[in-house]
């Protein structure tokens, strides 16, 4: 035997180094991450997947199919919810899992009314001025006095009269004011005469009771100091 192709197992023919094959490559590659197999394990990742979506909406971050990923985590949320595999968790669990999917959900729904509200504007022509002509104008502000002249003019009945002929708005307030006034006045004045008449009656009652008492009590003193005179034939 040649000392080159000596080694430990005499039985090999040929050379002592021994070739291995070269490993396989994995389908779709070695980086991806297997599909998860129960609801246990999509759970951590469900956070995650919402907060990157929404730092992608507040735009920290940029856009790297985030949206895809996350409608893909919501696929199997949902898949899971179907299949009832939620059943199996822990209620803690179940109740943490159901949270994370109605916050995924919720999230994907703004995602999608962005997207919609950005195909609505229209492709932009580089300016920035895309869609700018359909816009509705923007109203000026409404100021008190004009609110409190569409509420008068609510409240009050319809007439046909022409509006220079009617009173502004001030000087309905000063009319609804001064009626108000002389409503308190009018009010003031009864209740004052109601206690004075109250008065008065009270007063003439106590008159009227005060001689009943002063005669009983004047014929008592007279029985009382009356003097007895005996006749000579008695």
């Amino acid at each position: 035997m040649n000392a080159k192709n000596r080694s430990m197992y005499p039985y090999r023919r040929g050379s002592g180094k021994r070739r291995n094959k070269p490993a396989t490559p994995r389908r779709g590659g070695g980086n991806q991450r297997r599909p998860a197999g129960s609801a246990a394990e999509l759970l951590p990742l469900l956070q995650p997947t919402t907060k990157a979506l929404a730092q992608m909406l507040a735009g920290n971050t940029k856009a790297s199919g985030q949206l895809v990923h996350a409608r893909n985590m919501l696929e199997q949320a949902q898949r899971m919810i179907d299949d009832r595999h939620v059943d199996r968790m822990q209620p803690a669990m179940r109740e943490e899992f159901l949270e994370q999917v109605a916050r995924l959900r919720l999230t994907l729904s703004d995602a999608d009314d962005l997207l919609d509200a950005a195909d609505a504007d229209g492709p932009d022509d580089g300016n920035g001025e895309a869609g700018e002509n359909e816009r509705a104008p923007k109203t000026a502000p409404v100021t008190m006095d004009r609110l409190r002249e569409l509420a008068l003019s609510l409240a009050g009945p319809a007439s046909t009269t022409d509006p220079a002929d009617q009173p502004s708005a001030h000087e309905r307030l000063e009319a609804i004011h001064a009626d108000r006034e002389a409503d308190a006045v009018h009010e003031l004045r009864e209740s004052i005469r109601k206690d004075k008449a109250a008065s008065e009656i009270a007063q003439q009652s106590s008159t009227e009771e005060r001689p009943a008492t002063e005669r009983a009590g004047k014929t008592r003193e007279k029985l009382r100091l009356k003097t007895v005179t005996y006749l000579p034939g008695d």
